[in-house]
């Protein structure tokens, strides 16, 4: 990629020779490409036809030659890669879909001198703030909103709904020093607006299935939390929002430092795992889409060779998913047998979709029939089964009573101390959100809406009430982890369509998850954990809370 300095005679305006297709190498600059160098190879790409334009670089002091690299394909945006390498060897740093020129100046940068991408953002304090592409990226929007953003950060707004776990720093009465739309501002425009003003304090962000908050001190973000992500993980996972809310409260910091990676590194993972979820998405895949194995008789040394054709992720956890996808299963019932977080399982299928080893499919495989499926003497009467369970059920949301749950948790138990399975529990509430006043849902929504949890459960999962205005699903069988996946497609379950009688953005739900033996060991102890999460969820406006991850917090 990188040849012999042979251009040291030439002026760095010289311009080769352009033949209007085909790749373009342009003469090596003795510094860091500006902001003109990109907008200028950025526009060459977009006349060539989907070729590269190659800019190659040196910096003063630096060891290393750079390129930088740009093609326009004809759907989707700009495709930009930096390499770092030596005169006889390169390698690829990043590679980056954008038509925000800015952001890649400031990654290009950040390489080059070893600052964080975000330090850099006051050589260019006049440019417009970022917004979202409809593919994810970022465009320039118009200097009005950058000055609304401005205005913004001086605390011109009265926003004062509380939001993120109680600590000793919090005032609830405080005023949001800056809030928006992600819509409007993505969020990597704000972290960037934070870190230039060396701010610190609480980012709280509402999305339609989750919330999530980031920590900041001096600019810097230090802990964040979204859902079952903490870290850079949940950094990473909200950094993927397309709409959402946010709200930032200065002054708020929190004792946990869970953050490790730069800011820019996040980002660029994030547009990664973007691009995967929608390409996932554009062709189909749902909770509902059954996974078939398309060459089901590999030797594990064959696997490994087609699969390491893709983007060479963790191929050990591509492994332990290929073997459970056994034609049968939809991907919600497999993540329940794998619980896997969505930052593990979205690049796993993509890859083993993306080589060729897994397809998509509408139903299950048809099976043939064996011999043992012989009609039996005596018919099943579902009829007088669903009746007899009626008379344990409340007739005005036809689920168990609380007594009912609290005996089959007991059963459970038993089971639980004969063969040491797991089992979970699920306590969650449905509530409507009216302008930030809580009102519990009436009986007859409660039990539409209870309908629909209904078609996520297996037959073997128990839905009743708990005490009086909660409900509870048992789940046999069924680790924590799976729980959540149990919780997420619940939630999306309710907002998949309009819920008779009220909105459904004003359905507001928290779910707190426990488990035996995880969290305690008693069929009480199981009840109580799993309340207390739930109230943590709510009093936190979160969606779905394990009471591992809550312990000891209020």
């Amino acid at each position: 990629m990188f040849k012999s300095n042979l251009n040291r005679g030439q002026s760095q305006n010289q311009k080769p020779k352009e033949s209007g297709s085909g790749p373009l190498k342009l003469p090596r600059l003795w510094n860091a490409p500006a902001i003109e160098d990109l907008n200028s190879i950025l526009a060459q790409a977009k006349k060539r036809d989907g070729f590269d334009v190659e800019l190659p670089f040196s910096v003063s002091g630096q060891n290393s030659l750079y390129l930088i690299k740009v093609s326009c394909p004809p759907e989707g945006d700009p495709l930009w890669t930096f390499y770092i390498g030596s005169l006889t060897s390169t390698e690829v740093k990043w590679t980056l879909p954008s038509i925000d020129v800015l952001l890649v100046h400031n990654l290009v940068l950040s390489e080059c001198t070893g600052q964080d991408s975000v330090d850099l953002i006051s050589d260019h304090s006049q440019q417009p703030s970022y917004q979202r592409s409809s593919t994810g990226n970022f465009s320039i929007p118009e200097a009005p909103e950058s000055q609304a953003v401005s205005q913004s950060m001086q605390g011109i707004t009265d926003y004062t709904r509380n939001l993120g776990p109680k600590d000793p720093n919090r005032s609830d009465n405080q005023q949001a020093a800056l809030e928006g739309d992600l819509e409007k501002l993505a969020l990597p425009a704000v972290l960037q607006s934070l870190h230039l003003g060396k701010k610190s304090g609480r980012l709280t962000l509402g999305g339609t299935e989750s919330g999530a908050e980031i920590y900041m001190e001096d600019g810097q973000p230090t802990h964040a939390i979204c859902g079952e992500f903490n870290g850079d993980n949940a950094i990473i996972d909200v950094l993927t929002w397309v709409s959402g809310k946010f709200k930032f409260y200065e002054n708020e910091v929190s004792p946990d430092k869970t953050v490790t990676k730069r800011l820019d590194s996040l980002i660029i993972e994030s547009m990664g795992f973007l691009d995967q979820s929608n390409y996932l998405k554009n062709i189909g895949l749902t909770m509902d889409t059954f996974l078939r194995q398309v060459y089901p008789n590999l030797s594990e040394t064959q696997f490994e060779q087609l699969a390491g054709r893709g983007t060479g992720y963790n191929m050990q956890l591509q492994k332990d998913f290929y073997v459970e996808i056994d034609n049968q299963t939809n991907l919600f019932d497999l993540l329940r047998r794998m619980p896997l977080t969505k930052l593990e399982w979205v690049p796993v299928l993509y890859n083993l979709l993306q080589v060729g080893l897994v397809q998509l499919a509408l139903q299950a495989s048809t099976q043939t029939p064996s011999e043992a499926s012989i009609e039996p003497a005596y018919q099943i009467d579902e009829a007088a089964i669903q009746n007899a369970l009626k008379t344990l059920m409340r007739p005005e949301t036809e689920v168990y009573s609380y007594p009912v749950l609290q005996f089959f948790v007991k059963q459970e138990l038993g089971r639980f101390e004969r063969d040491g399975k797991a089992f979970s529990l699920i306590i969650f509430d449905l509530m409507s959100d009216n302008g930030g006043n809580l009102e519990i849902v009436p009986s007859g929504i409660a039990k539409a809406l209870l309908h629909r949890v209904k078609g996520v459960k297996r037959e073997i999962d128990i839905l009743g009430h708990f005490e009086t205005f909660d409900f509870g699903i048992l789940l046999p069988q069924t680790s924590s982890k799976s729980a959540i996946v149990v919780a997420q497609r619940i939630l999306e379950r309710m907002k998949a369509s309009p819920i008779p009688g009220m909105e459904t953005a004003n359905l507001s739900m928290a779910f707190g998850i426990a488990a035996i033996p995880q969290d305690c060991k008693t069929a009480g102890g199981l009840l109580s954990v799993a309340s207390e999460a739930k109230k943590y969820a709510r009093r936190n406006n979160l969606p779905i809370v394990e009471f591992k991850s809550c312990e000891g917090k209020t």
